[in-house]
C-alpha cells in the first residue's frame, strides 16, 4: 500500500543554469530579450524542441547562447534536442520507497511538516513575550553569552540571567497550556 504520491517534473538543468548565470529566470530573460516567456519556459520544461523544422535553433536559444557565451551543445544533450510530450509523472510510493528516492539529508515529509508546525507555534508563543524577553531569548538561542545579551539590553550580568529565566518560565507555562506542545516542556511531572 502506498503512503505518498510523488510528482516528478523534468527540466533542462543546463538551460536553467545558463539563464540563472545571467541573473534571470526563464520569464525575465524572455521579457528582457523580447521573446514570449511561454516559449523559454517550454524549452526549459523540454515540451518544446529547441530546433525549428528546418533544423536551425530558435532565436531565443541563440540569444541565450550569445549572452551566456556558450554553444547550443552546452545547453542541450541529444535527448533534450528531441523534446518530450509530457515532462512530469506521478507515482505512488511507500515510506520506505520514498526514502530510497530522496537523498539521506532530506527528512521524512511528515517530520518536516511537524517541525514547521511546532516552530510556527513556538514563534507565536515567543511573540506574546515582552519585547525585551523576545530579544533575550532569540540572542540566547543564537548562542549569545549573558554578557552579550546584557550589553544589547543595557543590563548587568545578573539581571540578564533573571530576564532569561523569567522568559523561560513564561514559555514553559505557555507550552504547557497547549496540549500539542507539552512534549517540549521540561515540566513533565504533571502530565
Amino acid at each position: 500500500m502506498s503512503d505518498y504520491r510523488v510528482k516528478v517534473t523534468v527540466r533542462n538543468a543546463r538551460l536553467l543554469r545558463a539563464i540563472e548565470s545571467l541573473g534571470h529566470t526563464p520569464s525575465s530573460f524572455a521579457n528582457a530579450n523580447g521573446f514570449q516567456p511561454g516559449e523559454l519556459c517550454a524549452l526549459v520544461a523540454m515540451t518544446r524542441r529547441p530546433l525549428l523544422r528546418n533544423g536551425d535553433f530558435r532565436a531565443s536559444v541563440l540569444a541565450l547562447c550569445e549572452q551566456a557565451n556558450v554553444m547550443p551543445c552546452d545547453l542541450f544533450n541529444a535527448r533534450q534536442l528531441e523534446g518530450v510530450e509530457t515532462n512530469s509523472a506521478e507515482i505512488e510510493v511507500s515510506s520506505r520507497e520514498l526514502s530510497a528516492y530522496a537523498p539521506a539529508e532530506i527528512e521524512n515529509p511528515e517530520d518536516g511538516y511537524m517541525r514547521q508546525e511546532i516552530a510556527a507555534q513556538v514563534a507565536g508563543l515567543l511573540a506574546k513575550l515582552p519585547e525585551r524577553s523576545q530579544l533575550a531569548m532569540r540572542m540566547h538561542a543564537d548562542g549569545a553569552t549573558l554578557r552579550e545579551i546584557g550589553e544589547e539590553l543595557g543590563l548587568c550580568h545578573e539581571r540578564t540571567r533573571q530576564v532569561l529565566e523569567k522568559s523561560k518560565r513564561m514559555l514553559r507555562r505557555a507550552v504547557y497550556r497547549k496540549p500539542e506542545l507539552r512534549h517540549l516542556s521540561d515540566d513533565k511531572a504533571s502530565t
